[in-house]
């Protein structure tokens, strides 16, 4: 994010994630954007910019701690944010986190940067128990996988 320019405020985004209701026309696309739900931000459009994603294909985990000094929200698996070609410019050697970037965090054949502050390492985010295995009645918790077969 850069705010550029004298007078009246304008906030450039590149790779960022902007989530919920902005209602900013101040806002300047440099690419590689994702907007959910709508497209209340007014933000100009460029190629890489993905605007009015659905929350359940956005598929971010709580704010909690990933490591690093601030809370993140971590991209879960299948989240249009994960390796989608955002703008390799904009793509800063470390995440928010302190993690390498790129890293190739949908198991596709190249890594690329994810969109937002939190690049998904390979393996990171992937539930092992429906109910995130720490949480809710212990004699219900049921695997996502199927049981090995003996």
């Amino acid at each position: 994010i850069a705010i550029v320019g004298l007078g009246t405020p304008t906030i450039t985004l590149a790779n960022t994630i902007v989530e919920g209701d902005c209602n900013d026309d101040d806002l300047i696309s440099s690419d590689g954007n994702i907007e959910s739900p709508g497209t209340t931000c007014f933000l100009t459009t460029m190629a890489g910019d993905q605007l009015s994603v659905a929350a359940a294909d956005l598929k971010l985990a709580g704010l909690t701690d990933n490591g690093g000094f601030t809370p993140t929200r971590l991209p879960l698996p299948g989240s249009v944010a994960i390796d989608v070609a955002a703008t390799e410019t904009a793509c800063l050697a470390n995440d928010q986190r302190g993690v390498l970037r790129p890293q190739d965090g949908d198991a596709v054949p190249e890594a690329l940067c994810d969109v937002g502050a939190v690049e998904l390492a390979p393996g990171e985010g992937i539930e092992i128990f429906a109910d995130d295995f720490e949480t809710g009645d212990t004699d219900r918790w049921q695997s996502l996988f199927p049981p090995p077969v003996r």
